[in-house]
């Protein structure tokens, strides 16, 4: 038994977190087995049963990941292997959700991309920013295009077309050579 005010608190809160954690997986362990005989019994008037017994364990498995009673992969892999059992015994086309599942268009496969917001070139000529990327490539300009709230902002030298001024760099001083008269010094010394 511990004998510490720190160490008798400790003890006391891993019996409690441990209490609770039991009832958590304990939980979680019911619904996902009722899942699995729902999954063993299903008939074709039954996929509404098993969708709804699906979420609960869904529900249970999250639940208890969150709380951290069991790691999050082992909850993805839980859920995962409880979803391809469901797909498998209600049918592949539906998903637990009662929704068909639909790829994302890609960019490449539809006949036209969505138009970007491009900046007129001559304001960020005028902002003094650069209006090429390089050679071979489109001539928009690199600022991202502004609010009018934003550009209410810019400071009226940059506003009348005034070039912004550029930081100077400085370069980094190096170590200058060793005075002469250290170098003069003599060894002993």
């Amino acid at each position: 038994m511990p004998k510490h005010k720190s160490a008798i608190k400790r003890l006391r809160q891993s019996k409690e977190r441990r209490a609770r954690n039991r009832v958590r997986k304990s939980k979680m362990k019911s619904a996902v087995k009722r899942l699995k005989a729902a999954i063993g019994e299903v008939q074709d008037t039954d996929h509404k049963r098993v969708e709804g017994l699906y979420r609960n364990a869904v529900s249970a498995i999250a639940k208890t990941s969150s709380k951290k009673t069991i790691h999050r992969n082992t909850a993805a892999r839980k859920i995962s292997r409880l979803t391809k059992a469901v797909k498998k015994a209600i049918g592949a086309d539906v998903l637990p959700g009662g929704q068909p599942e639909a790829k994302p268009a890609s960019v490449f496969e539809t006949e036209s991309a969505p138009e970007a917001v491009v900046e007129k070139p001559e304001a960020a000529e005028a902002l003094g920013e650069p209006t090429t990327r390089g050679p071979g490539q489109s001539a928009e300009p690199l600022v991202p295009p502004t609010s009018q709230e934003e550009s209410e902002t810019i400071p009226e030298e940059h506003a009348a077309g005034e070039a912004a001024p550029e930081k100077q760099e400085t370069a980094p001083e190096t170590a200058a050579e060793p005075n002469a008269s250290e170098s003069e010094k003599p060894a002993g010394e």
